[in-house]
């Protein structure tokens, strides 16, 4: 009898050892996992991993949270893996997104970027950098039917929409003086001491910064006379970005000298 009770209380524990373990691994509604990657998603922290030697040594270490929304990032760190997970309330999503994760963390932010007082998630990151450039996307999340809706703007796409909106022409004040304008307001600089200008260049950075608005910021730079290389001189053309459909669109262009 004695056996008997013993074997049966061990199978109680063996039950409730895996009823546990189930329990943990059903935390959170799993959402767009890829095949090739396991995580155990009771088993994800809460506190941010900022220490850079331990950092590498965890498949999946926090990055950037807003525990009073019950949002947290991780990066996937697991070897000849990618991307981010995105954990919002009880849902967590992977995100096949590429970006310096050695180098950078996510910024982000809620808000109501949609004027409609739906808060959505927004996340910055930097996907390249270099001598000369600095780019980053910016990922806008809705939380709908169980799941993120991604809403992109790439750098590409800002890169873009800033060539529309910036204007340039030869200020009557002066040779090689020039109004930089866009709708909204503009700016005169003189190139006197640079030679002949010959071209405008955009693709160079495009920044976002999240908060309470949203806005982007593209680096204007100038080739001139026989130079190849675009000169930074400090103008910018930057806007906030509004949510709009399923689409982002920028509002309030404005030209800045040296971040004024």
């Amino acid at each position: 009898m004695k056996k008997a009770i013993c074997a049966v209380f061990a199978a109680v524990l063996t039950m409730l050892s895996f009823y546990g373990c189930a329990s943990r691994l059903e935390k959170y509604k799993l959402v767009d996992m890829p095949e090739d990657i396991t995580v155990d998603a009771g088993g994800l922290s809460d506190e941010l991993q900022t220490d850079h030697d331990v950092y590498f040594s965890v498949d999946y270490p926090l990055v950037a949270s807003i525990p009073d929304k019950e949002v947290y990032v991780y990066d996937v760190n697991a070897t000849g893996k990618f991307g981010i997970f995105v954990r919002y309330k009880k849902t967590l999503q992977y995100f096949g997104w590429q970006y310096l994760n050695a180098t950078s963390t996510p910024e982000i932010s809620m808000g109501d970027y949609g004027g409609d007082g739906k808060e959505r998630l927004a996340i910055s990151l930097l996907k390249s950098i270099g001598e000369t450039n600095r780019n980053e996307d910016l990922h806008i999340l809705e939380y709908s039917g169980g799941k993120l809706v991604n809403i992109i703007y790439s750098a590409e796409a800002l890169e873009s929409d800033a060539k529309g909106m910036v204007n340039i022409a030869p200020d009557k004040s002066g040779e090689n003086i020039y109004r930089i304008y866009t709708a909204l307001n503009e700016k005169t600089m003189d190139f006197s001491d640079k030679g002949e200008l010959k071209g405008v260049y955009f693709t160079a950075v495009q920044d976002f910064t999240v908060g309470a608005t949203i806005y982007g910021e593209v680096s204007i730079r100038f080739v001139f006379g026989d130079e190849l290389t675009p000169v930074d001189l400090g103008a910018a053309l930057k806007v906030e970005v509004l949510l709009k459909g399923d689409a982002c669109i920028p509002v309030k262009p404005m030209i800045v000298i040296n971040g004024e």
